[in-house]
């Protein structure tokens, strides 16, 4: 599994070196990890355990903004089988907000998740504030 996600990964940066199409979506996990990470301060989560924490997120959202059942159990299930706490840790939700708002795919400020549509089908799709902060509300522990 580690052999084919480096080969693909190798190959989509070799198609889009720029980060213009493409390449953007192995940002998937990134928006919400990224905020994670800068809030809680570099070292309390590794790159990892943050951007698993954002999968998760993503999945969900995706499925509640697409109204669409993508059946991600077994992924969550080997996800946390390989010691992945997936739970968003006990932080201000505005403040992941705020922060999500610089990160590298945020335009203009308005917030952008690599999210999916169908298994396979990512989208980078703008999300509304008011959304995330709901959806936040509801999951930080």
């Amino acid at each position: 599994m580690l052999y084919r996600s480096i080969k693909v990964k190798a190959e989509i940066v070799e198609e889009d070196e720029r980060e213009i199409g493409i390449r953007a979506f192995l940002n998937f996990g990134h928006t919400l990890g990224h905020a994670i990470e800068s809030q809680l301060g570099y070292g309390k989560l590794t790159h990892g355990e943050a951007v698993a924490i954002g999968m998760k997120f993503a999945l969900n959202i995706s499925e509640k903004l697409f109204k669409v059942k993508l059946g991600y159990e077994p992924f969550l299930k080997m996800m946390e089988n390989l010691g992945y706490d997936l739970s968003i840790p006990n932080v201000n939700t505005h403040e992941l907000v705020e922060r999500m708002k610089i990160d590298k795919k945020a335009s203009n400020q308005a917030i952008r998740f690599v999210l999916l549509r169908e298994l396979g089908k990512p989208e980078l799709v703008k999300v509304s504030e008011d959304f995330l902060q709901e959806q936040l509300q509801r999951e930080v522990n």
